[in-house]
């Protein structure tokens, strides 16, 4: 079970979190993922809280991500948080508001040949 520390520590910004809270809602639309969002889908499925499932629809692939339980249980634990300048994460890139390129990892491009 996840304390209130170990999820200030996965250190998710206030978009991701709010993503997450999406996503638990029952009136998640799910055509919504894409654009900044998918950002944040992308680092809730590398903190363990959402997973990626593939399906095979008569169209094709599809992705569809579904809420893991540590996923469902931080949903509900930040429904408690009130202080969220004290819990979400803050990225301080200074006056460049783009990232830094030495942490980018680029996921589409294979790392074996």
């Amino acid at each position: 079970m996840l304390s209130v520390c170990d999820l200030r520590n996965l250190r998710l910004t206030l978009d991701e979190w709010s993503t997450l809270h999406s996503m638990a809602s029952r009136d998640f639309d799910p055509s919504l993922i894409g654009g900044p969002m998918r950002n944040d889908i992308d680092t809730l499925v590398l903190a363990g809280l959402l997973e990626r499932q593939r399906s095979m629809t008569e169209c094709g692939w599809i992705d569809r991500w579904t809420m893991t339980e540590n996923g469902r249980a931080a949903s509900t634990m930040i429904d408690k948080v009130f202080d969220w300048d004290e819990f979400a994460y803050v990225c301080d890139w200074g006056d460049d508001k783009t990232e830094p390129f030495a942490d980018v990892i680029n996921l589409q491009i294979p790392m074996f040949l």
